[in-house]
């Protein structure tokens, strides 16, 4: 258990660290253009399309793990 809370503090701490460097990149740009703002919002919205896939293809993973059986496996031909 130790395991797992040590790697969800780690991760907490670095989503909080990149809020942190994002606020700092966008403090250090002195005039903001509509490029540099297309770039950031397609790279936010790029990491957030990458991470729901991710999170859906290991639940499926795992759903597909339990349910697995020889009429199961027949089916999945068809869909």
């Amino acid at each position: 258990m130790s395991e797992n809370l040590a790697a969800a503090l780690l991760l907490t701490l670095l989503a909080g660290s990149a809020t942190g460097i994002g606020s700092l990149i966008s403090y250090i740009v002195p005039r903001p253009d509509m490029r540099y703002l297309s770039l950031s919002l397609g790279f936010a919205s790029g990491v957030m399309i990458y991470v729901a896939f991710v999170d859906l293809f290991c639940s499926s993973r795992e759903i597909k793990q339990a349910w697995h059986t020889p009429t199961s496996s027949s089916l999945q031909v068809f869909f």
